[in-house]
């Protein structure tokens, strides 16, 4: 038996004839141009998978984007879809950079001048030293006795000289991944070019975690790297405040490079950048890309 297929694996859409036998395997498969083609008609005709794209809703009422990390089975999509919409996500910005994901887990993010002393962390990341990104107080405000604590390997001496335990302290390099409390990290350089601000010798970092199925990138301190425009992402938290990193302008159009389903703006308002970059940011921002706003003054 001949079954026709188009492949979906690339725009060029090949048309395929499988051949398959009374047992239903697939003999042999013609019209592809790659081996991915092959490899799809196998799949599709045997056991057919597909990545599942949907929205969560964020405590605050807003539909977040989601999709699967790997191809589920076709036959268990609506059971998959069933699971994640029961998914709660809530990003808060408090200021500058600090950042708190109220998920599966709860993470934060530099954070900065709170005003409540939850101590709900699961994990707190820090991605450099400076007072807006590193503050112990404030720290101690979000953390309780089993937090986690993910720096740049170059902090490591700081956190423990602030009595962080040795054994709560997780550092990373530029590049490593890791799976920390059940929460896949990707570590992303954050550096300046020319600016004196953030050497990239200093090894400091952005983020990449993925929570409940969606990939949420926490640039840091940063302007438009390589590094930074490799990363693929659900949501991204972007410094847009200029000086100490990349401005308005700038960020939008690294925003639309990476291309992620919202863009949240963040570093700027209050110890640098105007509120108004915001509005700038999102004016340059392409239309089918949901720019967030956290930060109001």
């Amino acid at each position: 038996m001949i079954k026709e297929l188009t492949c979906i694996c690339c725009p060029m859409g090949c048309s395929l004839q499988a051949e398959v036998n009374e047992k239903g395997e697939v003999v042999s498969v013609k019209g592809n141009n790659c081996v991915r083609g092959e490899n799809y008609a196998k799949t599709e005709l045997t056991a057919p998978v597909r990545i599942v794209t949907t929205t969560v809703i964020a405590r605050s009422g807003e539909p977040v984007p989601v999709k699967t990390e790997k191809a589920v089975a076709k036959d268990k999509i609506f059971d998959v879809v069933k699971s994640i919409k029961s998914v709660k996500i809530d990003l808060v910005v408090n200021e500058q950079s600090s950042i708190r994901i109220n998920a599966s887990r709860v993470l934060y993010f530099d954070p900065f001048d709170l005003k409540d002393e939850q101590h709900d962390a699961d994990i707190v990341f820090i991605t450099h030293e400076h007072y807006d990104h590193f503050s112990p107080k404030d720290i101690e405000k979000a953390a309780n006795d089993k937090t986690i604590y993910i720096v740049p390997r170059s902090m490591k001496n700081t956190m423990l000289k602030n009595k962080i335990n040795n054994d709560q302290i997780y550092p990373m390099v530029p590049g490593q991944t890791a799976l920390v409390s059940g929460i896949p990290i990707q570590a992303v350089a954050a550096y300046n070019h020319s600016k004196p601000f953030h050497p990239k010798s200093n090894g400091w970092l952005g983020y990449v975690v993925t929570i409940d199925e969606s990939r949420v990138y926490i640039c840091g301190d940063t302007d438009v790297t390589p590094e930074a425009r490799s990363v693929k992402c659900d949501i991204v938290c972007v410094p847009i405040g200029g000086t100490y990193t990349m401005d308005a302008k700038q960020a939008a159009d690294f925003v639309n490079y990476i291309k992620p389903r919202i863009a949240v703006p963040v570093h700027y308002g209050t110890v640098v950048g105007k509120p108004s970059d915001a509005d700038a940011f999102e004016k340059c921002v392409y239309n089918h890309i949901p720019v967030c706003r956290k930060l109001f003054f």
